[in-house]
């Protein structure tokens, strides 16, 4: 019925050169390795080893409000992606950050990403179309699913997720978006 935060707590990194963090990314993989990054200004900051100043990891960006999900693909690779709304598909494999080639769009503007049943899904700004990409990919050619005829209210695509009865282990989940306007459109199929 309640939420208890832990007492105490402990510096990780004191110091980010970007200034305001304004997303907190986790790696992890199936394999144990984890990183935690941050995003500051127009930089990626490495924040997994408790230091005092934390090192850019990739630095360009239009903005450091990222949207991300751990992903593994079908060749068991896992890697953290993220999206920003300016700077295309973004992925961090355990080692290196690297740009993603999407086509079929314009993958700038994802400004959403998530997972659904092993595929990438996506939000564009000002847009009622779920973007996906083929089952287990991480990069490749872009379809979209036109919303607009479900959603009465108008507005744009806020996020998609997936919604499940059983603790997520089963084949029953269900697709569910959301959009700005308040409306929810849930799928199983």
């Amino acid at each position: 019925s309640d939420i208890m935060l832990r007492q105490g707590f402990s510096d990780q990194v004191t110091s980010i050169a970007g200034g305001q963090v304004d997303s907190l990314m986790a790696y992890s993989s199936p394999s144990g390795a984890e990183a935690l990054y941050a995003a500051a200004g127009m930089a990626i900051y490495n924040c997994t080893q408790a230091t005092a100043t934390a090192s850019v990891a990739a630095s360009g960006f239009a903005n450091a409000r990222w949207e991300h999900t751990n992903f593994t693909n079908t060749g068991g690779t896992s890697f953290l992606l993220c999206v920003n709304g300016a700077n295309g598909l973004r992925s961090f494999d355990g080692a290196t950050w690297a740009q993603q080639s999407v086509t079929g769009t314009t993958a700038s503007a994802f400004a959403h990403i998530s997972q659904h049943k092993n595929r990438l899904w996506f939000c564009k700004d000002n847009t009622l179309g779920a973007w996906y990409l083929n089952t287990g990919a991480i990069s490749g050619t872009a379809a979209v699913i036109d919303l607009s005829g479900f959603c009465r209210l108008g507005g744009k695509l806020m996020a998609i997720t997936s919604l499940t009865l059983d603790a997520g282990d089963g084949i029953d989940d269900f697709w569910v978006a959301a959009t700005s306007n308040g409306e929810i459109i849930e799928y199983q199929g």
